[in-house]
């Protein structure tokens, strides 16, 4: 009797449809749930890559003070150099000795005859006149060609053997001769391009580098990366091959690009035509709780 009623009791059409319609409302939640956590991720991606894109376009400004914060320091040291004193090394030593602002901007100082002899020489180890000539480098010849200053591409150094940018400045007289040029290096591998910036707070997973409008690495965290092509760095081969494929613009105002599991951005630096790569992981974006292992906000596994 008593299965009977029990029978009955469930057999009760309406108590079938109130037991639907409650498994039709637990769906609803949990389905309306998983879209607004999913849209929820996504709106946070979205924001999150546009700060990451203004985070690279500060980066690339930043950059950008620094360079020309160096031409101007050779600019200003120009007019206290003429062709008499190039020709006394006692007072060319001197003069570098008294420059540690100038000489602080860069790892090594030099100044050249127009024959590309290199009169003075002054780095961490001091002040000398090394025996090496610059005549051959494109950037000595443009300098004195153009009369203006240059910006290099990357190059061996003369002293060193390391990898370095080298900013030159012409010595005019006041006929308009090219009497000499006054030049500073910075080292690839010392992170002299980039230096202490900072921007954003993602940094673990964050990969940051300089190339250069060729997309030859000037920076990387590794360092037998230096001057090797993009193309070779896996978290940015895809954004890089995109790039390339829009005709490689060195953009100030900041480009996103695609790559699979990753938020890259990228910024132009003008004049020496450099970009700023930036790549940091969408899961570090999103933040720990959709990390593999871990529980998302709405309580369901990542």
């Amino acid at each position: 009797m008593a299965w009977a009623r029990l029978t009955d009791i469930f057999g009760s059409i309406k108590l079938r449809l109130t037991l639907a319609a409650i498994a039709a409302m637990a769906i609803g939640v949990v389905l309306t749930t998983l879209l607004l956590v999913q849209r929820a991720e996504r709106d946070m991606v979205e924001r999150q890559r546009d700060q990451q894109l203004a985070d690279v376009v500060n980066l690339a400004r930043d950059l950008s003070i620094r360079v020309v914060e160096r031409q101007e320091a050779l600019r200003l040291s120009a007019p206290q150099l003429d062709a008499a004193l190039l020709r006394d090394e006692a007072r060319l030593r001197l003069f570098l000795d008294n420059k540690p602002l100038l000489r602080g901007q860069f790892a090594n100082i030099f100044i050249a005859q127009p024959d590309g002899s290199v009169r003075v020489y002054a780095d961490a180890a001091g002040v000398r006149r090394p025996d090496i000539s610059l005549a051959d480098r494109d950037y000595f010849r443009r300098t004195l060609a153009e009369q203006r200053p240059i910006v290099s591409e990357p190059v061996p150094g003369r002293v060193s053997g390391e990898p370095v940018v080298v900013f030159t400045h012409p010595l005019v007289d006041a006929s308009g001769q090219v009497f000499g040029v006054l030049g500073g290096a910075l080292r690839l591998a010392s992170h002299d391009l980039l230096g202490d910036s900072e921007n954003g707070v993602i940094e673990g997973d964050e990969l940051k580098l300089v190339t250069d409008a060729t997309g030859r690495m000037l920076t990387h965290p590794l360092r037998r990366q230096l001057l090797q092509p993009l193309s070779g760095e896996t978290r940015l081969a895809d954004a890089f091959a995109h790039w390339q494929r829009s005709g490689a613009p060195v953009e100030p105002s900041g480009l996103l690009l695609r790559q699979s599991g990753e938020v890259v951005t990228l910024a132009g630096v003008p004049g020496p035509d450099w970009v700023v790569w930036r790549a940091v992981p969408e899961s570090a974006l999103l933040g720990p709780c959709i990390r593999p292992g871990a529980t998302r906000c709405c309580g369901r596994p990542a």
